[in-house]
């Protein structure tokens, strides 16, 4: 049994502050009532009417926060009782330990000795028995409060509660049944989505999502899909059936048009039951998911580089699907991978700026955040070429994943891995190929690969067989770069096979450490011997200008040992 100050623990901090904030908003519903009421601007019966309904909406705030209370309380003991069965049991252990090490001392207690099996027994099933009592009386308290929240109803939309607690007690909130809106109208019902959406907090609006009765979900749905397809936050399922209908849509205008090629492509799209989470034909922007997000306990979001759009979709769809299929291959079946064009690609004339991916890091962010997955799964970006850019920039935009995994990288524009600014337990993966001259090119930074930028360099090839080379074919068949992109994907990082710094490598580390020490000791020289030569006698300066001429060419010399085609140049002549 593991320590439950992680779990039990977290959730009752949770509640304890949810039962603050509800207990809060009840409040503050009484006191405006009473207010109100109490002037002489709103009088009769309408008055009183009003006063009635905010006096309903204050008790059923403020009876919520004692039920919140009471399973916060539930769970607490819980908690304690954990902890104590779980110190009984290493206790237990510790004094098994101790009964194994006597059994090699037959002069101190005889082979088997029964009454120490029988009192440690007994030990265990007291404990075991202590367990269960627990874990009936939580469980009978938290189905107790929930069948008391699914009575009460809210503030229609529930936004002052939701504004009030933390996300992850809005979710809670609305699996109980609490947050359900009442009377809401579809213009209502649309109005709080837009609102929530604007505020950027997709557990928010998954938890106000999900507590809509299903007329009022299949009404969004079908009512404004363009505004629920790409919406981080709203279920995945409601996604797909948005982004069919916007499909659908784009089908008759590409027939209308004339657009024969994309009547074909739409037409593909839309057989067999395909899950798209984002449609934008316009923006060129679109996201497929393989798997069932609903049920995976590992996703990956495949994210490509220059030249994709609509038009290749199909071929970044592939990839992810074979990932997918490897990844559940390894005994882990519920894994789901997205393909995510989530942004215009450059061409080849842009592709040298990084403005596409200044402007999209966000974006990914938000995708992986409004995913809103169950605790306990395991979440992988896996970025190609420019991809990798803009997952060095969502990471600073505030990414939290697992693992980024970087192939054929021309660079994250960072020196190291501390430079990306990650959250911290992100773990980060590169893999360049045999003859990927893109990832040698640099142009936005060191090569993640390069040792000196402290990422784990990951194994394309194995021996006897083939896999990638150059810049392409990352993700497609059987490699051992696809193998170890399944074993990222699925958390067994230790499975994963790596390349260690070669020799050249280890001394380009080693004279990148001289070169910064040589450039700080010259420029002190240099400082140094043009401020002494102003002080010098006229006899002395010509002396000095020397030196000074000696310390510039010294640093000329510095920048030249490290130049890289110099280093290539004696490679190749060896």
């Amino acid at each position: 049994m593991s320590s439950p100050a992680g779990g039990l623990g977290a959730a009752v901090a949770r509640l304890s502050r949810a039962t603050q904030a509800v207990g809060r908003v009840g409040g503050q519903v009484r006191t405006e009532a009473a207010r109100a009421l109490g002037g002489d601007m709103w009088l009769g019966a309408a008055a009183q009417a009003a006063h009635r309904s905010h006096h309903h909406q204050g008790s059923a705030a403020e009876g919520v926060a004692t039920v919140l209370y009471r399973a916060a309380t539930a769970l607490d003991r819980l908690d304690a009782a954990a902890v104590e069965g779980q110190r009984q049991r290493e206790a237990a252990m510790a004094a098994a330990a101790h009964r194994d090490r006597l059994l090699y001392q037959p002069s101190l207690l005889p082979l088997g000795n029964r009454t120490v099996d029988l009192i440690l027994a007994t030990q265990l099933t007291r404990i075991a028995h202590a367990e269960q009592v627990a874990d009936t009386a939580a469980a009978a308290a938290l189905r107790a409060a929930a069948a008391h929240l699914r009575g009460l109803r809210l503030h229609p939309g529930a936004s002052a509660v939701a504004a009030a607690a933390d996300p992850a007690t809005v979710v809670t909130l609305a699996r109980l049944g609490v947050l359900v809106p009442v009377g809401l109208s579809p213009g209502e019902v649309i109005g709080e989505v837009r609102r929530l959406l604007r505020l950027g907090n997709p557990v928010a609006l998954q938890a106000f999502v999900v507590s809509l009765p299903p007329a009022a979900r299949a009404g969004l749905v079908t009512g404004v899909p363009d505004l629920v397809g790409p919406a981080d936050g709203v279920p995945p399922e409601m996604r797909y059936a948005a982004n069919r209908l916007v499909l659908m849509r784009g089908l008759t205008l590409a027939r209308r048009r004339g657009d024969a090629a994309q009547v074909r492509r739409i037409a593909g799209w839309l057989r067999g039951g395909r899950q798209f989470l984002l449609v934008d034909l316009a923006g060129g922007r679109l996201a497929e998911v393989f798997g069932d997000l609903a049920t995976a306990t590992h996703v990956a979001v495949v994210v490509p580089g220059i030249l994709n759009d609509v038009t290749n979709f199909d071929a970044l769809a592939v990839d992810a699907a074979n990932l997918q299929g490897q990844a559940a291959g390894l005994g882990n079946d519920g894994v789901a991978a997205v393909a995510w064009l989530g942004y215009r690609t450059p061409g080849l004339i842009d592709a040298p700026f990084d403005d596409r991916a200044v402007a999209a890091g966000h974006r990914l962010a938000d995708l992986v955040a409004g995913l809103v997955l169950r605790a306990g799964v395991t979440t992988t970006v896996i970025a190609h070429s420019y991809g990798s850019m803009l997952a060095g920039r969502s990471l600073r935009a505030g990414l939290r994943v697992d693992a980024v995994v970087v192939l054929g990288s021309p660079g994250m524009i960072a020196g190291t891995v501390a430079g990306l600014d990650a959250a911290p337990g992100t773990r980060l993966f590169a893999g360049r190929a045999p003859g990927d001259y893109v990832s040698l090119s640099e142009n936005f930074g060191r090569d993640p690969s390069d040792p000196r930028f402290g990422a784990t360099r990951i194994a394309t090839h194995s021996a006897g067989q083939a896999g990638p080379a150059g810049h392409t074919n990352y993700f497609t068949g059987q490699s051992e770069c696809t193998r170890n992109l399944a074993r990222i994907i699925t958390g067994q990082y230790g499975d994963v096979s790596v390349i260690a710094p070669s020799g050249m490598e280890r001394a380009a580390g080693a004279l990148d450490s001289l070169t910064s020490a040589t450039r700080i000791s010259v420029a002190v020289v240099l400082a140094d011997a043009a401020g002494l030569a102003h002080l010098l006698p006229a006899r002395l300066h010509t002396p000095a200008e020397d030196a000074v001429e000696a310390g510039r060419r010294a640093e000329h010399l510095t920048e030249r040992l490290t130049d890289p085609d110099l280093a290539a140049d004696a490679a190749d002549t060896r």
